[in-house]
């Protein structure tokens, strides 16, 4: 009930805002266009603006820019569709060092419970300013993690007891306005994971499985009509060639020993299989392998730098700044790394295998509390360039192809007439270097253009009293929103 009338308040402030005064029109003019699509750059394009969407888009000479357009003179410019953070535990303090550098939407995973659905619409109606926060609500697994088993409907996880209340979680979580389910972990009974994908997709909605095993592993996932794997689950224990000999379960600090035992027949065959049912992986390399990324050690010293600003240092979280910073540094080493950097390659090859057959590879940094809100995305990008991925299928992937995961991709992810307008213009040209994304010039979200500097009174609607982390409180009443 909550809910529904929420919706009602929010649908009712987007129309009185839609009978408002006309905007004038925004063009962006002579920048090289990169669409998100993964087709050729269009140099000295023109796209025109108005309200929040893209009203046309084409080489200069072909659009009519209207008398009164606000004009961006984006020569010698590169302009991308807005970037995605594809799997987040969003806080609230990340939303402007997202945006300032072109994050304009996310796939929430951390923002749950009661308030995920309220931040989400907060956002999309321009209540709060944050990046887009698609989200799952709670996650469905085999284990409470602290819970008690008591708490409401919409606890941050739930264990269903059978594959009809699997169904009916499932129906509870879309219900209440989730934009996909997730799956937690791969010890369910197989029976249950295949009931909540079926439901998920009765309901016209995607499914998410860390297929970790042992009660699912990838092949099952994909045969099932998973969507995607968040952190690549499952797989290194899949093409292990003596899987016998490893924890069952997800075991993250030891995936490199399962990686190293690839066994290449073994990773030809998933690949085929994952691609064959169009699943997507989500590897987040950045936060399963730390330190074995070429770059590190730059990539430490450009999070140190990050932090610099005073204005966002007054409101950041001082513990959240120092657990982020401390990361790059819990890194293996000695014989454990000697040993490890064998299924590094491996982890490297199986994921330029799946890309070369055609398979989805999306950007995440997997951001949250313990990693650099914005720059942890850009550092993921350039290990997809060390795992062989062109800039081009680094651009798709942080754009089209996330939009995609969420079923949003009919209004973000590419530049085209009709879409929503969040649009990123970068001074260099990334399909030269990837690492040209970070230059950002300008960010348009939601048709309008971002004040790219760090605010100290920088604040959500679900910021907590005082310094605190939260995203917010569960939601009791709707003030917020008149």
């Amino acid at each position: 009930m909550v809910f529904r009338a929420l919706l009602g308040v929010l649908l009712a402030v987007s129309i009185v805002s839609a009978q408002g005064p006309q905007l004038a029109a925004l063009a962006i003019e002579g920048g090289t266009l990169i669409d998100g699509n993964g087709a050729a750059p269009v140099a000295d394009s023109v796209i025109v603006i108005q309200g929040n969407r893209i009203a046309a888009v084409g080489r200069k000479g072909q659009v009519t820019v209207p008398a009164n357009a606000r004009v961006i003179n984006a020569a010698g410019k590169f302009v991308l569709p807005g970037l995605w953070e594809s799997q987040t535990a969003y806080s609230w303090y990340f939303g402007e060092a997202m945006l300032n550098h072109g994050i304009t939407s996310s796939i929430d995973v951390g923002t749950e419970a009661e308030v995920a659905v309220p931040h989400r619409d907060a956002v999309l109606h321009g209540k709060d300013l944050a990046p887009r926060a698609y989200t799952g609500i709670l996650r469905i697994g085999s284990t409470l993690n602290g819970a008690t088993g008591y708490e409401g409907p919409l606890h941050t996880i739930r264990v269903p007891k059978s594959a009809d209340d699997t169904r009916e979680v499932v129906r509870t979580v879309l219900n209440a306005g989730a934009d996909y389910v997730i799956f937690y972990d791969g010890a369910m009974p197989f029976e249950w994971y295949k009931a909540g994908v079926e439901e998920a997709h009765k309901m016209g909605k995607p499914a998410f499985v860390r297929a970790y095993g042992p009660g699912i592993l990838p092949a099952q996932a994909a045969e099932i009509g998973a969507a995607q794997l968040p952190h690549s689950a499952g797989i290194p224990l899949a093409i292990a060639s003596n899987p016998s000999q490893f924890r069952q379960g997800r075991d993250d600090r030891n995936e490199l020993d399962k990686y190293a035992d690839m066994d290449d027949a073994k990773a030809a065959d998933l690949v085929k299989t994952l691609v064959a049912h169009h699943v997507t992986l989500v590897p987040t390399f950045i936060i399963n392998y730390r330190g074995y990324p070429k770059e590190w050690a730059q990539f430490r010293t450009e999070a140190h730098e990050w932090y610099k600003d005073p204005n966002l240092q007054k409101y950041y979280p001082k513990e959240a700044m120092e657990e982020s910073l401390a990361a790059y540094d819990d890194v293996d080493t000695g014989a454990v790394r000697e040993r490890r950097l064998k299924g590094w390659e491996n982890v490297k090859r199986f994921h330029k295998m799946f890309v070369d057959a055609g398979g989805h590879l999306v950007v995440s940094g997997n951001l949250n509390d313990r990693y650099v809100p914005g720059l942890q995305l850009f550092q993921e990008m350039r290990v997809m360039r060390e795992v062989g991925m062109t800039p081009m299928q680094i651009i798709v992937g942080s754009m089209k192809y996330a939009a995609q995961l969420v079923q949003k991709d009919d209004s973000l992810g590419t530049i085209e007439a009709g879409k929503t307008a969040d649009i990123l213009i970068v001074s260099a040209d990334p399909l030269q270097d990837i690492g040209n994304l970070v230059k950002t010039d300008t960010v348009i979200f939601d048709g309008k253009i971002i004040d790219r500097h760090y605010h100290a009174d920088y604040k959500t609607t679900f910021s907590p009293p005082g310094d605190g982390a939260s995203t917010g409180p569960i939601v009791e009443a709707l003030p917020w929103v008149v």
